[in-house]
């Protein structure tokens, strides 16, 4: 399973309305309380070649569907890792583009707001 992303330069308004829809939706039935707390804004040349590995341990796929033109997915390579790599590299990955971070109110001027999780910013 990868990490979902989209190309911000390419998403329409619509499309990353639906993508909201689509992840916070089919959770919100269980509880009413899921939802978004923001949104991380990087470029794809931050997940390339930052580890210090020979290969890089993340690939980023363009994973699009018809709904979903500008949607890509982050994988990481795992053959050979183990289980403790695995979240160190995770772990990792999120301190590299937490600095990316934006509250949903200040994201596209609060398009994402509606499926805002219960006292997110």
């Amino acid at each position: 399973m990868g990490m979902s992303v989209y190309r911000l330069s390419y998403a329409s308004d619509d499309e990353l309305k639906f993508g909201a829809e689509n992840l916070v939706g089919r959770k919100r039935r269980d509880d009413p309380h899921h939802g978004l707390m923001g949104v991380i804004v990087f470029r794809a040349e931050m997940v390339k070649n930052r580890f210090g590995e020979d290969a890089c341990p993340f690939c980023l796929y363009g994973t699009e569907l018809p709904q979903l033109p500008s949607h890509a997915d982050v994988y990481q390579r795992v053959t050979g890792s183990t289980d403790e790599l695995k979240l160190e590299r995770r772990r990792a990955l999120f301190d590299l583009v937490s600095g990316g971070f934006q509250p949903l109110s200040k994201f596209k001027s609060g398009l994402l707001l509606p499926w805002a999780a219960h006292g997110a910013p």
